[in-house]
Parts: C-alpha cells; sequence; structure tokens
C-alpha cells in the first residue's frame, strides 16, 4: 500500500478494491456527509452575510454564540441525513465476471452503487440518473 492515505492509495491503484465493506461504507458517508456539510456552512455564510449587509441592525441585535452553534449542528444533523442514502445503497462488489465460467474477476473488485441499487438512488436523487442534452 506503499504507507499512503487511502485516498491517495484510491487515485494510485483504483481497482480492485482493497480496504473491504466497512470502510466502504465508512468512505462513502464521510465524503458525502462532509461535502453537504460544506456546501450548507458556505450557504449559511451568505445568509449571514446578506442579512449583516441588507438588515444590519436587526442583524446585529441577533448574533450571539447560542445561535451560531445552533446553526452549525443543524448543519452538521441535515448533512447526515442526507447522506444516508448514499451508504445504504453502497456495497463493495465484483463489478466484472469471467465470460467463460461466470466466476467474479479479482481485478474489477470496486466500491461503488451496485448497478441493482440504481434505480433507488434515482428515486431518491432524481437529477442523478438523468443525462443532459448535450451529452
Amino acid at each position: 500500500m506503499l504507507g499512503l492515505p487511502p485516498e491517495l492509495y484510491a487515485i494510485w491503484e483504483a481497482y480492485p478494491w482493497r480496504f473491504g465493506q466497512p470502510y466502504c461504507l465508512f468512505k462513502t458517508f464521510l465524503t458525502e456527509m462532509t461535502t453537504t456539510a460544506s456546501v450548507l456552512t458556505i450557504s449559511a455564510f451568505t445568509v449571514e452575510r446578506y442579512l449583516a449587509i441588507c438588515h444590519p441592525l436587526r442583524a446585529q441585535s441577533n448574533y450571539n454564540l447560542e445561535r451560531a452553534i445552533r446553526v452549525i449542528v443543524l448543519i452538521w444533523l441535515a448533512a447526515c441525513g442526507a447522506s444516508v442514502p448514499f451508504p445504504v445503497n453502497t456495497r463493495a462488489f465484483y463489478y466484472v465476471d469471467d465470460p467463460r465460467d461466470g466466476t467474479p474477476l479479482v481485478d474489477s473488485y470496486v466500491c461503488n452503487i451496485p448497478p441493482d441499487r440504481m434505480a433507488t438512488m434515482n428515486a431518491v436523487f432524481p437529477a442523478q440518473g438523468r443525462r443532459l442534452s448535450w451529452q
């Protein structure tokens, strides 16, 4: 494994997935949760700046540490909740079978959403499966 962190190792050698099912689920959840929390945090900063610029007197009276802590907790809870469908539908699996005898090819072991679970993900996140008109 060359002593690299798992994320760098995945870039270095993407296939096969070498870290097993538990880490696959953990990595998927952590990646989605931190990405969602980042977007929500930026959105919260944007709202905060809007209030500070457009309604400075009202905003100044509402600023306090307790409110900031509530917003941060709410952001992380929302990020956790929005990220749950990804690890629920993600698996470590063999993507390709040998055409001669149907046994899974060892080098095709991946951490991803299996094709049989894509319909569920498309129902949860409808834009996931849509193709853009220019594609």
